[in-house]
């Protein structure tokens, strides 16, 4: 490889090469993620005394750059990191990258979302159509089939965070079971004997949240309407015992007085 050198002492060496390389990708935000890959280079055998790097421009040059359709180059670092105590000198360069999500976007999240909306309407349906069940079913196939791929989509890591899209799937596999187990258990309540006994377990639970709702129940005040005073509380009326008068032998029921 060719090195020149000028009089002031500098060497330059503009090698050419094609580096398969890899980062440790941050998955959290997929399929809106950043990455940034570093590529560090060093001169092995040498001390910082004896090499030192030092990068002619703050960026890398990007004029032969082909544009890709999955990812998106938004910026580039270059510099230098020194390590004194073992005394030698990295070169590194930044590459900052965007996911373009567009595609993932129309074959993945809105029919995620569009799955976990469907999946509240489950008990909209009425028993007599018998289509409950199947139809809570297909929703749970359906969801396991998205996060089977996008499992396969994504890389197997769980450092430094786990998908999000990962989790809302599991949340909404979740969901799905306990409908589908609700409409299994509503069905067998509505198509049961009517004369069939109450288990005692479901009576117990019942019984339970009633006697819950009596105590947080107030008491309601009823209301008598008077001439003078307008509507009164009924606890608040006063009625005189009944008079009898002996002349007459005749009992006398006097009128409320204090109202």
């Amino acid at each position: 490889m060719l090195v020149r050198y000028i009089s002031q002492g500098m060497a330059y060496w503009h090698p050419g090469d094609l580096f398969y390389t890899h980062c440790s990708p941050d998955i959290r935000d997929y399929p809106y993620d950043k990455q940034v890959c570093r590529l560090e280079f060093v001169a092995w055998g040498y001390n910082s005394n004896e090499i030192k790097s030092k990068p002619l421009l703050e960026n890398t040059i990007t004029d032969l750059y082909v544009k890709n359709g999955a990812w998106e180059l938004i910026d580039t670092k270059v510099f230098v990191q020194k390590y004194e105590e073992m005394k030698f000198e990295v070169l590194n360069v930044e590459l900052h990258i965007k996911r373009r999500p567009t595609f993932f976007l129309f074959t993945m999240i809105l029919p995620i979302a569009a799955m976990g909306v469907l999946n509240l309407f489950v008990f909209f349906l009425p028993p007599e159509s018998g289509e409950r069940v199947g139809y809570s079913i297909t929703l749970l196939l359906a969801i396991c089939v998205f996060l089977t791929i996008a499992s396969d989509n994504l890389p197997k890591v769980s450092y430094p965070e786990v998908s999000l899209l990962c989790i809302k799937l599991l949340i909404d596999m979740i969901i799905s079971s306990f409908a589908m187990l609700f409409t299994i258990v509503g069905l067998r309540f509505y198509n049961k004997d009517q004369s069939s006994r109450v288990p005692l377990c479901i009576s117990s639970v019942t019984r339970c949240i009633l006697c819950f709702r009596c105590r947080k129940t107030k008491k309601k005040k009823f209301y008598v309407k008077d001439e003078n005073r307008g509507e009164v509380p009924h606890n608040q009326i006063e009625i005189n015992p009944p008079r009898i008068n002996q002349e007459d032998n005749q009992t006398l029921m006097s009128m409320p007085q204090n109202l």
